[in-house]
């Protein structure tokens, strides 16, 4: 055999040499290669271990209630697969100082909790621009309510429903998390006959002490005074009412905390004394206080987005069992 296609041959084993190496580090997401991962449980839970879904089906703007002819929707996140065996249900509230925002908010953390072995469920709640509270807390314990009630119609298990948001979002899901049975907070519109309780809680910068979390702002800049519709001055029992802390108690369900230390819109120590006050009340609790991180967007904090997510879908699975 020729001296050339002796070098030929080598090239060509040394090329799938090379290849095999390197294709599965090339094949990994960019994240993989920055850096570690948060450690994962050394066996996943059972729910984890399904085919992961290749594709999910959103159901938009069912009604879960009515009020003044005004209907209260929800968006549904099921997985598309033949498998229905109940599944463990996650409920997103959106963020928006009580003034904006919408459902639609959820799609950034659905496919993840899809992938995850949960239903999605998605709520709108009426807006302080509106109704003024309580109206956005009965309106999330209504859906609390329709999604245990309807749940198995989703292939969902109405014993197990976590509940989650961001900001505003963040202050409603703890208020549903520390105020079961505090009659002035629950309604009655919608479904009654079934309770609102969650049964764990991740709670994203929400402010925990209305009274407290702006007190350093103008009135016409506040949005709680525009939440409680007087100055805090005037509706300080309101605010306290409003407040998660408040009702703190040791029958409140688990909770994730995550709150970036620079926080210039929901001060940090809102969530560093709310973890406290869990604490003290022998409630289970975690805190992830994130550094250098602001108001959300964790892009480029350590731990980033994409790692509290996984952190929140974790402690969603211990406590879901």
């Amino acid at each position: 055999m020729g001296k050339t296609v002796i070098r030929v041959l080598l090239s060509l084993l040394t090329a799938i040499a090379l290849a095999a190496f390197i294709s599965p580090v090339l094949a990994q997401p960019p994240g993989d290669r920055e850096g570690p991962l948060p450690p994962r449980p050394s066996r996943p839970h059972p729910e984890r271990e399904r085919e992961a879904p290749r594709r999910m089906e959103i159901e938009e703007d069912v009604t879960y209630a009515t009020v003044g002819g005004v209907k209260l929707k929800l968006d549904i996140y099921q997985p598309r697969t033949q498998d229905r065996r109940l599944r463990r249900i996650a409920v997103h509230i959106h963020g928006g100082a009580w003034k904006g925002g919408d459902k639609e908010a959820a799609r950034a953390f659905m496919p993840e909790l899809i992938r995850a072995g949960y239903i999605g469920f998605a709520v709108n709640y009426r807006l302080s621009g509106d109704a003024k509270f309580p109206a956005q807390i009965h309106d999330c314990k209504a859906a609390i309510r329709w999604i245990r009630k309807h749940a198995k119609d989703y292939n969902g298990d109405p014993s197990r429903i976590a509940v989650f948001g961001t900001s505003a979002g963040g202050h409603l899901a703890a208020l549903l998390g520390t105020s079961g049975g505090v009659e002035e907070l629950e309604g009655g519109i919608g479904e009654t006959d079934v309770s609102s309780d969650v049964q764990v809680v991740c709670d994203w910068f929400g402010p925990s002490n209305l009274v407290t979390v702006h007190a350093g702002l103008r009135d016409e800049r506040n949005p709680v005074v525009e939440l409680l519709g007087a100055p805090i001055s005037e509706t300080r029992k309101l605010a306290a009412l409003a407040s998660p802390i408040t009702h703190v108690d040791s029958s409140d369900p688990p909770f994730l905390i995550i709150h970036g230390a620079e926080d210039s819109t929901v001060p940090v120590e809102q969530s560093r004394t709310f973890y406290q006050a869990l604490n003290n009340a022998g409630v289970t609790a975690k805190y992830i206080e994130v550094p250098g991180g602001k108001h959300g967007g964790f892009c480029d904090t350590d731990p980033d987005e994409r790692q509290l997510v996984g952190e929140m879908i974790e402690f969603f699975d211990k406590h879901l069992e």
